[in-house]
């Protein structure tokens, strides 16, 4: 039977992966399997990288640093993953800078296929009435 520090500290680092999960509000199964994934895999990662901190050897600092670097990986892997399923498959642009030159137009707002291009060239601020 572990000793009651090891269940104390158990109890606590799983209290804390239940409210990290919990923060991250999961809408379904799906996204709270996703979730448990991404808080396990940071969890490891963590701890392999304070192995490497911690350990006078170079060779098992960069065993723990490799090690790290791959659960990094599946963690944002996991993320992507996570993204893509809430925005269930929708594709979004973000423009951070626009420059519109001398005799040039641009359009601010969403604009799908088959909008009305003009129509929403005449409804902005500047629109005839």
């Amino acid at each position: 039977m572990p000793a009651k520090t090891d269940i104390k500290a158990m109890a606590k680092q799983l209290n804390t992966i239940a409210e990290s999960i919990r923060a991250m509000g999961p809408q379904d199964e799906y996204e709270g399997q996703l979730i448990s994934q991404l808080v396990v895999l940071h969890e490891q990662a963590m701890e392999w990288l304070g192995k490497a901190k911690r350990t006078e050897r170079v060779d098992f600092a960069n065993v723990y640093l490799n090690g790290a670097s791959k659960l990094l990986t599946r963690h944002h892997e996991t993320l992507e993953a996570l993204l893509k399923y809430r925005r269930k498959g929708e594709q979004r642009v973000h423009v951070e800078h626009v420059h519109v030159y001398g005799g040039g137009q641009a359009i601010v707002g969403n604009v799908s296929p088959g909008s009305g291009l003009n129509q929403k060239l005449e409804e902005g601020p500047h629109a005839k009435v």
